[in-house]
Parts: structure tokens; C-alpha cells; sequence
């Protein structure tokens, strides 16, 4: 299999997934299945080894990764209000439209 051609350093394709047709550079053998790759336009990630296509080049550098945006701390978070501290308008109340009483069954008149 291609577990032995590829090592850190290799510069792969990626033949699957959503990264499919770009090229990455292997950082680490996690084991016989999986590596963690790094890319211009590839986040760093782990990837199956079924999903590269080795190519004949290798290289010392390794691309920076594409950066991912910052998770909000709590800090940010607190200063959003919470539901419960904002004010609620009353509702509008709407004048209901008074509908004409139902006729019962017995005030109905059968014609026939």
C-alpha cells in the first residue's frame, strides 16, 4: 500500500473529500491509516491515507496552514444581552371582529 511512500515532507494530491485536486504536504504519520497534512489553501487537518495520491516530490518547508477564524471567548459572550434582561413591549391588543352566533342544529329549517 502507499503507507510506505508516504512520509512527512511528501507533497500529496488530494484525490477526495472537499479538498479534492489540491496539493498538501504530509506533517505527521499519525499511524497506517491517517496523516495530518498542510497546505496554502488546505487547513491543517488529519486525513485518511486512502484520500492522497503521493506525488514524486518532497520538501523541508511546510506551507502555513490556512488560518481558522478565533473562537469567541466567554468575555465577548457576556456582552451580549440575555433574553431574560431584555424588555418585551406588551402585545398590541387587536379588536376582535364580533362573528354572528352559530345557528343550532334544532333552528335550521330542512325544506324538501
Amino acid at each position: 500500500m502507499t503507507s510506505g511512500i508516504i512520509s512527512p515532507g511528501r507533497v500529496c494530491a488530494v484525490i477526495q473529500g472537499s479538498d479534492a485536486g489540491k496539493l498538501v504536504v504530509v506533517t505527521k504519520v499519525i499511524d497506517k491509516n491517517f496523516v495530518t497534512i498542510a497546505g496554502e489553501t488546505v487547513k491543517e487537518r488529519r486525513i485518511n491515507i486512502k484520500h492522497l495520491e503521493p506525488t514524486g516530490q518532497t520538501t523541508e518547508t511546510v506551507p502555513k496552514p490556512v488560518q481558522r477564524a478565533p473562537k469567541p471567548t466567554q468575555k465577548s459572550e457576556a456582552k451580549k444581552p440575555k433574553k431574560a434582561d431584555q424588555k418585551k413591549e406588551p402585545a398590541k391588543e387587536t379588536k376582535k371582529e364580533e362573528l354572528p352566533e352559530r345557528k343550532k342544529k334544532e333552528d335550521i329549517m330542512v325544506v324538501g
